[in-house]
């Protein structure tokens, strides 16, 4: 049975829906050999994560304060995991195929083109072509070789989440970042307070659940996973953060630096929460940390791209 077989028996019985908000429909989903095997490193961090956290909390010792640890831990990373699932099953928003897709394009160009755009620009220069995909090709959309689509809004193809982050999944892979950069920032500081406690007590008695060698191992790796991920996903979801609010991808930054200004697309100043809702979604709220909802704007381009055939 194909992986792709899998997953609409699982859509089907509403596992995925339920557990990580996967909506309804066409599966998106790139088979990318590398990509596959980097999200099964991650999911494999994050199990790892949780086991190296249990080791160090309830299994020692079971009290209310362990129990509030571990499960605190595992709310984060059941977050984290749901982020890098919708960040890799969602469309992040491609540009639709060959005729079909011209009907939808005026759409698209319409939607981002202003006033001061036609201005700066030739409308019919900004609507180029894409040989591969067979279909104009609008402003700021880059085509992605492993994809095999042009991206609306393309920041870059991310080996992690085995994904393009484009205009439809750059909340969850923000949250990704943010979760990720949570559940690391909390396995340093429980390993600080499980050494500290190990200093007072017998280690022996109260620290090793499992042999001396193993619980040093388990601890040891735990730091330097934790430290690494903790400033990677940190610079990381900064980074994507700073393009949101200026609305200007890494694509965007490099046309922009290597045309000598000539293509600049930041929207900066007032503008700034306009282009964070438009990610996040509208109006401000404690759903914008959750990565089971989505903006309707880019739940109005989910709608409208067509789905690709893995």
């Amino acid at each position: 049975m194909s992986l792709e077989s899998c997953l609409r028996r699982l859509r089907r019985k509403g596992l995925f829906r339920s557990l990580f908000g996967v909506g309804e429909g066409p599966i998106w989903l790139i088979c990318d050999p590398l990509g596959v095997i980097f999200a099964g490193v991650t999911y494999f961090l994050i199990g790892y994560g949780v086991f190296a956290v249990a080791a160090i909390t309830i299994l020692p010792e079971i009290s209310v304060l362990t129990v509030f640890q571990f499960s605190l831990f595992v709310c984060c990373a059941y977050l984290a995991l749901t982020s890098h699932i919708k960040a890799m099953m969602t469309n992040p928003g491609t540009v639709p195929l060959g005729t079909e897709g011209r009907d939808v394009m005026k759409e698209y160009c319409d939607m981002y083109e202003t006033d001061e755009d036609e201005e700066n620009d030739d409308r019919e220069e900004r609507r180029r072509y894409c040989q591969p995909c067979n279909a104009p090709k609008p402003y700021r959309a880059h085509h992605c070789r492993t994809c095999e689509r042009c991206i609306r809004k393309a920041d870059h193809h991310c080996i992690w989440v085995n994904n393009c982050i484009g205009e439809n999944n750059m909340k969850f892979f923000v949250l990704f970042n943010l979760y990720i950069c949570v559940i690391s920032v909390l396995a340093l500081i429980y390993l600080f307070i499980h050494m500290a406690k190990c200093a007072q007590w017998d280690w022996k008695k109260h620290c090793v659940y499992y042999s001396d060698v193993g619980t040093f191992l388990i601890m040891m790796f735990l730091f330097m996973e934790a430290l690494m991920f903790s400033l990677f996903c940190c610079v990381m979801g900064l980074n994507i953060l700073h393009a949101i609010q200026t609305d200007e991808t890494a694509i965007d930054k490099y046309k922009r630096e290597t045309s000598g200004g000539k293509y600049n697309v930041q929207r900066g100043g007032s503008k700034r929460l306009s282009n964070i809702e438009a990610v996040f979604g509208r109006p401000k709220s404690i759903l914008w940390l959750s990565p089971l909802t989505t903006s309707r704007v880019c739940a109005y381009l989910q709608r409208s791209a067509l789905t690709h055939r893995v």
